[in-house]
């Protein structure tokens, strides 16, 4: 198990009864860990800082506190999409998604979501006049996009 999924596995339910998100734990160097969070009013400081005494209790429990350093930090404007639910709640906004594959001649893609298969998590995006359908595995990334 990868350092970020064990993080996740410890610390997500924890700032889900905060009311906060988890949108990522991602280990940007050997001792600083990046961990995005959200909520329905957005992320400020205070939530930050909430979140931050949080995961360092959680981490000096499970006695991996002195190991990393913390970034909390929201989404932003360009939100990475992770997992499916993240596309279902973003249906309607563009999008810059980039594939493992080639699709349709390319691996990047600048678009409007349109759809998410509940069953299937076949991806729909609209680009310029064309309908692409990726699969859920074979998107490498996935962010919010503004003009």
């Amino acid at each position: 198990m990868s350092v970020e999924q064990k993080i996740t596995n410890l610390i997500e339910p924890a700032l889900n009864g905060l009311g906060y998100e988890l949108i990522r734990v991602k280990q940007i160097s050997n001792d600083i860990l990046q961990i995005m969070i959200d909520t329905e009013q957005g992320v400020g400081i205070d939530e930050c800082t909430k979140a931050t005494k949080l995961i360092r209790n959680i981490l000096q429990v499970a006695e991996m506190g002195d190991l990393y350093g913390l970034e909390i930090s929201s989404p932003g404007l360009d939100r990475p999409l992770l997992k499916p639910a993240h596309y279902t709640k973003f249906i309607g906004h563009e999008v810059k998604l980039s594939t493992n594959i080639l699709i349709d001649g390319q691996k990047r893609f600048i678009g409007k979501l349109t759809s998410l298969n509940p069953e299937t998590h076949q991806i729909t995006l609209t680009c310029e006049d064309k309908i692409v359908t990726i699969e859920f595995d074979q998107i490498q990334s996935t962010n919010l996009y503004y003009k």
